[in-house]
């Protein structure tokens, strides 16, 4: 009897160990905001806004873009790495972010650890154009030119 009342009490103060994890909600129990560090209306916004719609209507949870500009993606990216770890607060960013460290000289978060990558949503192709009257119409014209002629081209 005595085995079975301590076993009793020992399954009893392990569920109510239990209770705070059970009473827990899903992710997310708060707004989620997806920062944008560049102005409204452009790709990574327009990017950033068609997600925060769709995780809306598939989670039924609130996630929206707020913009916090300037600085070249800096203020944003900062604003991030600061927030508190709580799931709520995301960096949609684009391939600028790499170049940070080369713009600047001292950043306010330390940019290997301040902010890591969750995932890769669009793949943008960046690619090189001259005005329709150019003389250049390939890639390979314009590296013979510049090849041939290094301080005309800018």
């Amino acid at each position: 009897m005595k085995k079975i009342l301590g076993r009793v009490c020992a399954a009893l103060a392990l569920s109510g160990a239990l209770v705070p994890v059970l009473a827990q909600t899903s992710w997310p129990d708060r707004p989620v905001r997806l920062v944008v560090p560049y102005s409204p209306s452009g790709t990574t916004d327009y990017a950033a806004r068609q997600i925060a719609q769709k995780l809306s209507e598939q989670t039924g949870k609130s996630f929206y873009v707020e913009n916090k500009v300037g600085a070249s993606g800096t203020i944003g990216s900062d604003y991030v790495a600061k927030a508190a770890p709580d799931g709520s607060t995301f960096l949609i960013n684009d391939t600028t972010y790499a170049m940070l460290p080369h713009l600047f000289r001292k950043l306010p978060w330390d940019h290997a650890t301040g902010l890591v990558p969750v995932t890769r949503i669009v793949n943008t192709p960046l690619v090189v154009m001259v005005g329709g009257n150019s003389p250049y119409r390939t890639m390979q014209d314009l590296l013979d030119a510049a090849r041939k002629n290094p301080d005309q081209l800018t």
